[in-house]
């Protein structure tokens, strides 16, 4: 099935500018997110404190920034780019944030005694 998937072009254009756009708007929704919203990195780790809500979320505003931007940039100069970057800059942003939020629960466990 994930191999038929590849079959197709990666997005490009419009569509890659608003996923770009998308993920723009997520940096600045995760900044403002609190554990009470529907958004956010909401894992097992994340939501035992506020402390380790914030770490993650401070993480993911310039890291979904420079996301967005590759791939508006890679959308606009698609002819140029080679392979899927469109869509592997996406999925590297969001597998980013759970393995963060994890690290920071590792960490703030070891600093409480």
């Amino acid at each position: 099935m994930l191999t038929a998937a590849w079959a197709y072009p990666a997005p490009t254009g419009l569509v890659g500018v608003q996923a770009g756009g998308v993920l723009l708007g997520a940096g600045w929704l995760a900044l403002h997110a609190s554990q009470r919203m529907l958004v956010g990195v909401r894992t097992a780790w994340t939501l035992r404190s506020d402390e380790i809500w914030r770490c993650p979320h401070a993480l993911a505003r310039p890291v979904f920034r420079i996301g967005g931007l590759i791939v508006i940039a890679a959308s606009i100069a698609a002819p140029a780019v080679p392979g899927r970057t469109t869509e592997a800059v996406p999925l590297t942003t969001l597998a980013v944030l759970p393995a963060a939020s994890y690290v920071f629960a590792v960490h703030e466990r070891r600093r409480t005694p």
